[in-house]
């Protein structure tokens, strides 16, 4: 349908137009190029999302206070 028609209709979202770049990822490590989902570098194993980075961090340290 025509992008105007469904804005008239209240149907158009601003900003809808705008399509998502998926960038591959570098690792730092090693260099290789990755998916913009990988959470680690498919060849060395390094760590590519800070979240998930954080969540490893947290649980190494609950299991060594357990130790």
């Amino acid at each position: 349908m025509d992008n105007a028609l469904l804005k008239l209709h209240g149907m158009k979202i601003e900003g809808e137009d705008k399509r998502e770049e998926f960038t591959i990822i570098i690792c730092p490590r090693c260099g290789n190029k990755n998916s913009p989902a990988s959470k680690f570098c498919n060849s060395c194993g390094l760590c590519l999302d800070v979240k998930t980075a954080m969540r490893i961090d947290e649980v190494r340290a609950k299991a060594d206070r357990l130790m």
